[in-house]
């Protein structure tokens, strides 16, 4: 591949400084906490026990960009998950579903091309949807944010850090012992209101850690002491444990609207013509939960041998139940265009029909993570350190039924979405009841299962030598991983309609309680619909086509390899105030994607072939990082790295289907290239009494082979006429550059009492370019220009108060065949509050407020305000309870 080759050049220049370094005389290893040792050794222990100040340091410390959050910070606002937390960070948005924040997204990339760890280890995806439906973004509301011990973005990669991550990589810290060995118990217990539909929540959690053992001469459990540069327990307390589980049960509503709009927007039907409009009102019991811990043996400061296990998911139960209008498209006849009102803003539709659907469901979504490994120091200062891990992600539906009830009637109806876009209003001229269950008869049910299971075992190892270049203290630092992965996908289906002869089956049989209207009583669905019609499954009333539901499984089955293989060297190298760090890493992938092409001809008959596509690729990875201390507290850095995104499994598989009746082609692509990304990044950050920090940086990620979906009209062989073709291709050049701006003020020179307030605040700016269609520019998905979040805090005494808000800014969510059709994210801006009060050193009351504005999510279809797709919001969600500390 070119990037490859040019990579290879690039890195071929580090080769001699690598070289001479090897051959210069061993000396003391590098105590100054400056090297790559100390992020990746003491580093997580000082985010997952300490304080902000203490996870500044470890930034400021670190041989290359990293942003880091200790869970002191997280439990300050209501971030119920990890991907809440996230948000706060310096250059990361939060993508949210369902009333909560979801995927993330770094410097602007979207969350497939990101990567995840926890404790190192890779984790897999569980949620089947990813919002470019790339298969690899990890849904990091399965993790509580309670869970973590911190987080750590890191921003440019190192030789020895898995490459795949574009846009940036997150690596959740587990919970660890403190340093000194000393036993500590923390617990939460807490208990919530969500108005929008009344409903309480609980959430709890309990963390537990200490050492023990008999010291070296056999005595009992002596005072504890750690090696001030390693972190290690020593052998007078050999034995750590630390154990966590946490719980948060909710049972969260969304309000919501979806709009489509009518197809022939040049053969004279007005702009604002809606095909259906879709009222949804949704009901969630979602259960997270998350429990694990580690045992460490530590026999004395130079052997350090570690088991971990962790589990973090939900278990979900969903009812929905939506009017479906369609046809409001049909016209009139009246007006001078067939279709608007004369007597007011909006259209008038005659030939309207009406739905009445519920759907339950319940789903299971879970990641699991065991790790094993150790460090070893040899002699000369020579360290190993190894690790051997299982990572698995999993999604499980064990059904998902859909009940449909149709009006057999056409209905006229007039409706408004000119002068409220975002709140329609609807009236039949007739006076008919769209909500009045007599109205509708069951027509058919549909159910499909799920079990999709994406599984990782990997191993790696990594020695570091001391080796002084000029006098100066340096190490070297090499070795090798390989990850072996799987991914399968399994589905059913299963559709009954009435069979000939049945009778007719009325929803005002199945209805219960009183309408459900929102939107300020603008939409009304109807009373709740209790799903007992699906009693007939099974009954010779209803009839399933089997060969067709067959051929919808075979359709969606996946059963995909890749494996990765990696290979590095680094030199970490500190001359005075000037510390450097250069190496190449070498990724070779081996990967087999296989999945079911389907072919439909237009008698409707469908032929399925099994089909596999082998990749095997190298890609190599080199990187020049800089820090230079201006100051003792003025840090400036300079970063050259490099990153891959390998394709999506759905993209880059070479099944395909074809509806020859429809003429539709939908393929993958397997000639997809993995995108690629030279980084270039410069920060000036001033470190600030008081755990505060000013700092400015600036980016620039140049891609090579960027991925995006594909729409194309042509000839394609059985089909008559045009096809739409859709796949996937390749932007040869594609950019994202911008800025960050982060300010951390603690205002200790105030008169008290305004010494306790401070600020927690930073920016993210992002222009981007890529190839949207062939000719046409336009931004990278999921990319907003602003992105900001301002925390004002106050916290004195045993008062703790902070006052949250989060932007992020207007983006594009999906690309189709024009601008104009092309989903966009409308803008978001959330404010949430944390409040505590300690009543002695070991317990706090707090009280939170979640979503005070009641921001909503919106899309719309092309870049304005005026053809809104989706509306859903969620109100706000409030918290109180006691934390104990022992």
């Amino acid at each position: 591949m070119d990037t490859a080759s040019t990579r290879l050049g690039g890195a071929l220049l580090l080769l001699p400084a690598l070289g001479g370094v090897a051959l210069a005389q061993a000396g003391p290893s590098n105590g100054t906490g400056t090297g790559t040792q100390y992020v990746t050794v003491r580093g997580e222990k000082a985010i997952a026990t300490g304080s902000l100040g203490q996870a500044l340091q470890l930034k400021r410390d670190a041989p290359n960009l990293i942003e880091v959050q200790p869970q002191s910070e997280i439990r300050k606002l209501p971030d119920t998950n990890v991907a809440e937390a996230l948000q706060r960070v310096s250059g990361v948005s939060l993508e949210t579903d369902t009333g909560e924040g979801r995927f993330i997204n770094i410097r602007g990339l979207d969350a497939d091309l990101n990567g995840v760890s926890f404790d190192g280890v890779r984790l897999m995806p569980s949620n089947v949807a990813s919002p470019f439906g790339g298969g690899r973004a990890i849904a990091l509301d399965a993790i509580p944010a309670g869970f973590v011990g911190g987080l750590e973005v890191i921003k440019s990669l190192e030789p020895d850090q898995d490459a795949e991550a574009l846009g940036g990589a997150v690596n959740i810290i587990p919970r660890e012992p403190r340093t000194d060995g000393l036993p500590t118990l923390d617990l939460n217990a807490g208990s919530g209101y969500e108005p929008l539909r009344q409903t309480a929540v609980i959430q709890g959690g309990i963390t537990f850690s200490g050492s023990f053992g008999l010291g070296a001469n056999g005595s009992p459990l002596a005072a504890q002491t750690t090696d001030p540069q390693a972190g290690f327990i020593s052998n007078d307390k050999p034995f750590g444990i630390v154990g966590t589980a946490t719980f948060y049960n909710d049972q969260r509503g969304v309000n919501d609207a979806e709009e489509a709009y009518a197809d022939n927007q040049s053969g004279g039907t007005p702009d604002k013509v809606l095909s259906q409009l879709n009222p949804r009102y949704y009901q969630y019991w979602r259960r997270r939960f998350s429990h694990g811990g580690s045992f460490q043996f530590d026999p004395n400061p130079d052997n350090h041998f570690y088991f971990r296990l962790a589990e973090a998911g939900y278990n979900e139960r969903i009812s929905r139940h939506m009017l479906v209008l369609n046809g409001l498209d049909s016209g009139s006849g009246l007006g001078g265009d067939g279709f608007s009102n004369p007597d007011g803003p909006g259209f008038i539709a005659t030939g309207v029909t009406a739905d009445q659907d519920l759907r339950d469901e319940t789903e299971a979504i879970q990641n699991n993570v065991i790790e094993w490994g150790g460090r070893n120091k040899l002699a000369d200062g020579i360290e190993i350190d190894y690790r051997g891990s299982w990572s698995e992600g999993s999604y499980y539906k064990p059904y998902d039924y859909n009940s449909d009830f149709q009006d057999p009637q056409a209905i006229a109806l007039a409706y408004d979405n000119v002068s409220t876009p975002f709140q329609p209003t609807y009236h039949t001229l007739d006076g008919t009841n769209l909500a009045d269950p007599a109205n509708y008869n069951f027509f058919n049910i549909n159910n499909s299962s799920e079990h999709d299971i994406d599984r990782e075992w990997a191993g790696e190892a990594n020695i570091s030598i001391p080796a002084p270049l000029l006098g100066d203290p340096g190490t070297i630092r090499f070795g090798g991983s390989a990850r072996l992965r799987d991914k399968t996908v399994t589905r059913s289906f299963q559709n009954y309609s009435l069979a000939a002869g049945a009778p007719v089956f009325s929803l005002a049989n199945y209805t219960y309680g009183r309408p459900q209207i929102f939107y300020n009583g603008r939409l009304n669905v109807g009373p709740m619909i209790n799903g007992g019609i699906r009693s007939l499954i099974g009954t010779p009333f209803l009839t399933e086509d089997v060969a067709a539901d067959s051929i919808l499984g075979q359709q969606a089955f996946q059963a995909d390899t890749e494996n990765v293989y990696a290979g590095y060297g680094q030199y970490d190298w500190t001359l005075g105030k000037l510390s450097l760090l250069a190496g190449i890493r070498l990724e070779a992938t081996d990967a087999r994607y296989g999945a079911n092409s389907s072919a439909t001809d237009a008698a409707r008959n469908t032929t399925i072939t099994p089909i596999v596509a082998p990749r095997n690729y190298v890609d190599y990875f080199p990187t020049v990082q800089a820090r230079y201390a201006l100051t003792r507290n003025l840090i400036a850095r300079l970063a050259y790295s490099t990153a891959i995104g390998r394709p999506g499994f759905n993209q880059i598989t070479s099944a395909q289907q074809i509806d020859f009746g429809n003429g539709v082609v939908t393929r993958g692509n397997p000639g997809l290239a993995p995108t690629t990304a030279d980084d270039f990044d410069f920060t000036l950050a001033q470190y600030l009494p008081h755990a505060g920090v000013i700092s400015i940086g600036a980016f620039d990620k140049e891609f090579h082979n960027y991925i995006l979906p594909n729409q194309v009209q042509g000839t394609f062989p059985g089909i008559p006429g045009i096809a739409a073709i859709q796949t996937f291709t390749s932007s040869p050049s594609s950019r994202a550059t911008g800025a960050e701006l982060q300010y951390i003020q603690r205002f200790a020179f105030l008169p008290s009492p305004l010494d306790g307030l401070g600020v927690d605040s930073n920016y993210t700016y992002v222009s981007s370019e890529t190839q949207i269609r062939p000719g046409e520019t336009g931004s990278l998905p999921s990319t907003s220009n602003n992105t900001f979040n301002v925390a004002l805090t106050y916290e004195k005494g045993p008062v703790q108060f902070r006052f949250g808000t989060a932007y992020v800014g207007h983006n594009l969510y999906a690309i189709s065949s024009s601008r104009a059709t092309d989903l966009f994210a409308a803008p978001r801006f959330r404010i949430d509050m944390g409040t505590s009060y300690a009543l002695n050193r070991y317990a706090t009351l707090y009280f939170d407020a979640k979503n005070l504005t009641n921001t909503p999510l919106q899309f719309t279809e092309g870049p304005t305000n005026s053809r809104p797709i989706q509306r859903e919001y969620y109100d706000a969600t409030y918290l109180a309870g006691i934390r104990a500390s022992f």
